[in-house]
């Protein structure tokens, strides 16, 4: 909003005082801090390159902080930590964030440094507030400003998203963390220390195929997942760098070992399980693995596998009522060349298994020309993608066109 300001904007905010959120971002938001209308109900301010403000416009954005701090209206916060800010512009502008009760939380340090301020100046201090805490970038350790973080909202906190922490992270530092129910992080260090979390529920990790001691974080992956006895979800995505041999095998024992774990237990807590690769080469080789601990899972209802490489038939034939009571939902992503294929297997599946329900998004590489042909080239994935949804009637499935772009493992998909 701040790119596009103009006195209409400046109306807008003086007379809507229901406007819950905020976002500043650079030399633009010197014009609206101190706009009073967005003071009323300000629920969630997003600070980002606030460098390029100068002292003053920072001096009244430390005090709408603060007004909000004093009538606890703030509740949702944004925070870019950039080495390249002045401590001594920044220091009451981060102090009146530490008088507010934030309950969620997203902070992105810079890899090129750590932060000039303190970490005691920014850190809410009203402890055990923030339920959900984002964290992006900051790959050195140690960080003082995200410890500060967990010890101060340890007891509160419920969600935790760890992006490109560093490798020295210390899985210890969540160990306290007793409400903790969602975790979404890269392999870390002695992972299974955070068994001592019971209440975890959902765990996404993010498996980059790399280092030395790759193969020690997934055995302490393995170790949590076989360990955590509440939990329902289990997703991870798999990137390889490179298609050599090597690598490649390391990439599927990894998905074996993971899931292998989770199933070894017999529990019936885990009731969704998504696979995602992030590359062609794996060759659909680790899906033995995912089908066989299907019999270890006797609960599991909803089964994702997002990779290109998979080899679908072998899917649709091996799933039953028996190798999976439960499942409910399959959700598979596969290339075609006709929307036919595969049908008859799918049929079966589901003459298999009465309760199931199939979705396949399936990727043909044909050129259809048009529209779909001029705006594939211009998103680079030059493919004709159709969206299937299987149902027990042959008149209820359904096909509709889509086209699809990857960004950061989430589908978007446009009909028509």
């Amino acid at each position: 909003m701040g790119r596009h300001f103009t006195p209409c904007w400046r109306l807008i905010l003086a007379s809507a005082p229901c406007a819950r959120k905020v976002w500043l971002s650079g030399r633009w938001a010197a014009h609206l801090i101190d706009v009073d209308g967005m003071q009323c109900a300000l629920h969630t301010l997003d600070l980002r390159d606030l460098e390029e403000l100068g002292s003053e416009h920072i001096r009244k954005l430390a005090e709408l902080v603060a007004k909000q701090a004093a009538i606890g209206g703030l509740r949702g916060l944004r925070l870019d930590l950039s080495p390249r800010d002045s401590a001594e512009d920044f220091t009451p502008l981060y102090e009146a964030i530490g008088q507010c009760a934030i309950e969620k939380m997203t902070v992105r340090m810079w890899d090129d440094g750590l932060p000039r301020c303190s970490p005691q100046s920014w850190v809410p201090r009203r402890q055990n507030t923030i339920r959900k805490l984002k964290y992006s970038g900051g790959a050195l350790w140690p960080n003082p400003w995200l410890q500060s973080l967990l010890q101060h909202h340890a007891g509160s906190l419920e969600r935790l998203l760890l992006f490109n922490p560093s490798p020295e992270f210390p899985c210890s530092l969540l160990a306290s963390c007793a409400n903790l129910r969602v975790l979404e992080c890269p392999l870390l260090l002695d992972m299974d220390r955070l068994q001592q979390c019971a209440r975890l529920e959902k765990l996404h990790l993010d498996i980059r195929v790399k280092g030395e001691n790759f193969s020690a974080l997934v055995r302490s992956a393995a170790s949590l997942c076989r360990a955590a006895a509440g939990l329902r979800e289990l997703s991870f995505y798999v990137h390889t760098e490179t298609d050599a041999k090597p690598v490649v095998e390391t990439a599927v024992r990894a998905v074996k070992d993971i899931v292998d774990g989770a199933a070894s237990s017999g529990r019936a807590a885990l009731t969704s399980l998504t696979v995602t690769t992030g590359r062609d080469c794996l060759g659909g080789a680790w899906i033995g693995a995912v089908l066989r601990a299907l019999s270890g899972l006797p609960c599991l209802e909803n089964l994702v596998l997002n990779t290109s490489d998979l080899p679908p038939a072998r899917v649709l034939r091996e799933i039953s009522a028996t190798s999976a009571p439960a499942l409910r939902s399959l959700r598979l992503l596969w290339f075609l060349e006709k929307h036919e294929e595969h049908m008859t297997e799918v049929r079966a599946l589901l003459a298999r298994h009465p309760a199931l329900h199939v979705t396949g998004l399936m990727l043909a590489g044909r050129d259809r020309g048009g529209v779909w042909d001029e705006l594939a080239r211009e998103l680079l994935l030059p493919l004709d993608c159709r969206l299937n949804l299987y149902a027990h009637r042959q008149d209820e499935h359904c096909s509709l066109h889509a086209v699809t772009t990857l960004s950061d493992s989430w589908f978007h998909i446009a009909t028509t």
